[in-house]
């Protein structure tokens, strides 16, 4: 008998994949809103997503146009920046203001990113420095 398990918790739209009855050790984001959830050993035990029902209708949108893609004009994968660009400029609308929300939302975290990781590794000290002592030369003012 399989321990695999789905729940759907609809008041906060969060749809939880047991696959083990093993208590969770640790969990790691696979992307924003999808959580991997490990064993002590590492291994996969449970998969959550939050904002469910919009992550599954655009991953259900997803497959139905890379199907129809590949119906109509055979499955080519955008390899280039080129190919990239094309396959942006002949999205619908809907599907480009979706594609800008994500592409804003995806820069911003690599940013946020970049930015922790910089300050980490003590990158951002020189910077710091340098405004400050600007400050007190007087070139700066009050916003």
């Amino acid at each position: 008998m399989s321990s695999t398990r789905m729940i759907y918790f609809e008041d906060s739209d969060v749809l939880h994949l047991s696959i083990s009855n093993e208590p969770e050790a640790s969990s790691v984001e696979l992307f924003p809103n999808v959580t991997f959830e490990l064993n002590d050993k590492e291994e996969l035990i449970g998969l959550e997503i939050q904002e469910a029902s919009r992550y599954v209708r655009d991953l259900v949108l997803e497959i139905a146009q890379v199907k129809n893609v590949k119906m109509t004009e055979g499955y080519k994968m955008a390899s280039t920046i080129e190919d990239i660009e094309k396959a942006i400029m002949q999205l619908p609308q809907d599907q480009l203001r979706k594609f800008r929300a994500w592409y804003e939302k995806f820069d911003s975290e690599a940013w946020d990113e970049q930015i922790e990781k910089d300050a980490a590794d003590g990158r951002l000290g020189a910077l710091a420095e340098a405004a400050i002592a600007d400050h007190k030369a007087g070139k700066s003012k009050k916003l």
